[in-house]
């Protein structure tokens, strides 16, 4: 059916489908200059370079050191008479 898939060499979860052409892949898949080439039957040659993820970055704070503590307002002891 002339897809392609590329899985995570980790875990094995997909990471992507890619169709080439309208037909079958004709020929091994051969890379050279740090690309992966394949062909499909109708004609289409595909391209692909397959890069190393960005490392990520860490996530800031944005609730800051205040957002962990709780708010005991509601549980302050406020009773009041009124005669």
């Amino acid at each position: 059916e002339g897809y392609v898939h590329f899985f995570a060499n980790t875990d094995g979860r997909p990471l992507a489908r890619v169709r080439v052409g309208k037909g079958m892949i004709s020929g091994a898949p051969v890379v050279a200059g740090g690309k992966l080439f394949i062909q499909s039957e109708s004609g289409v040659l595909a391209a692909f370079v397959v890069a190393e993820p960005a490392p990520k970055a860490d996530a800031p704070d944005v609730a800051g050191d205040d957002a962990a503590e709780t708010d005991n307002d509601a549980d302050t002891d406020t009773d009041t008479e009124t005669d």
